[in-house]
């Protein structure tokens, strides 16, 4: 396969039963109801995490900021708007991306990776109800009968830029190299750090498998540290980490972009000023034709397509061109 970047953005995450943005934001209301509103359970996971993060009782200001986050979603259309609206405030930014964290691990825990790394047959169920994710048609087309070897030779010509805060791609990759290829843990958490997976805001914990994980996939624990570990896109980047992301898409012969909304800071952040001359395969479900043709004078080659990840690798079966 040609060094290739694929862009992972929320509808590519939405395979394996995530939230978009819309979705998203009406999980953090109803999770910041159920922790601050006038029926709050003193047990919610996010009132629990605030008090740990302040470390002292809640005080009437905290519980303010997080009602006012809740009521700020109701005339906002992503949780992000709003924490770029309120920058400047921080108690609503901290309580905000915590609310973030515990939004996503509750939805990797609805998700079909939701198994315990050591059950056998909970991860081939699962596995298999992936069967027609993007990443399960990228897996079988590049590798095809599994084997150590041919996975990790494979994938090591990609780069997954990746904009979303889940561990799915971790997840997923991890569960096959165990339970497909048949690799032992370590030798599986060892060719799973050879695939180059960059997480642009954050990520919600480093590892997804035994030796190094410390929030678990789906488990909302740790919620304050989850919180400081992921930024939002209003954030800045450092210059090191821009560069970072420009030398992966300098780098590239093709370039595969998967439920990525092409924002305008967002494609910044990944492309700087520079026109893009190599193929750039993009789904576009969902896109207005507008904001598509607003980003298109950016590529050279720019190969659109109106479907899912997974039907892009068929419409497009040169990608997978060595």
């Amino acid at each position: 396969m040609k060094q290739t970047t694929i862009i992972v953005g929320a509808g590519a995450s939405a395979d394996f039963g995530l939230p978009l943005g819309r979705g998203l934001a009406e999980l953090i209301y109803a999770q910041l109801d159920e922790s601050f509103g006038p029926h709050h359970r003193d047990d919610g996971a996010l009132r629990g995490a605030l008090a740990r993060r302040v470390g002292r009782g809640l005080a009437q200001e905290d519980v303010g900021a997080a009602l006012a986050l809740r009521d700020g979603l109701i005339g906002a259309s992503t949780i992000d708007d709003i924490l770029g609206q309120r920058g400047h405030q921080r108690p609503i930014v901290e309580i905000g991306k915590m609310a973030i964290a515990n939004a996503i691990l509750s939805a990797e825990a609805e998700s079909p990776l939701a198994f315990d790394n050591h059950d056998r047959e909970a991860a081939r169920a699962g596995l298999w109800r992936c069967r027609d994710t993007w990443l399960a048609r990228l897996v079988r087309t590049t590798i095809g009968v599994p084997s150590a070897d041919r996975f990790v030779d494979a994938l090591t010509s990609v780069s997954f830029v990746t904009f979303n805060y889940d561990r799915c791609i971790e997840k997923y990759f991890y569960a096959y190299l165990r339970y497909v290829v048949g690799l032992p843990p370590s030798d599986a958490a060892k060719a799973l750090s050879r695939i180059h997976i960059h997480h642009v805001f954050g990520s919600l914990g480093d590892g997804v498998h035994e030796s190094d994980c410390k929030v678990p996939f789906g488990s909302a624990v740790r919620l304050e540290a989850c919180g400081q570990a992921i930024r939002t896109f209003t954030e800045p980047m450092t210059h090191d980490e821009l560069r970072r992301l420009y030398d992966i898409s300098r780098h590239a012969e093709q370039i595969v972009s998967i439920g990525f909304g092409f924002a305008e800071t967002n494609v910044d952040k990944v492309f700087g000023n520079a026109t893009v001359s190599c193929p750039v395969y993009c789904t576009t479900k969902g896109m207005r034709q507008q904001a598509v043709q607003r980003i298109a004078h950016r590529f050279d080659d720019f190969r659109p397509f109106d479907g899912t990840g997974a039907e892009l690798f068929d419409e497009f079966p040169e990608i997978f061109e060595r």
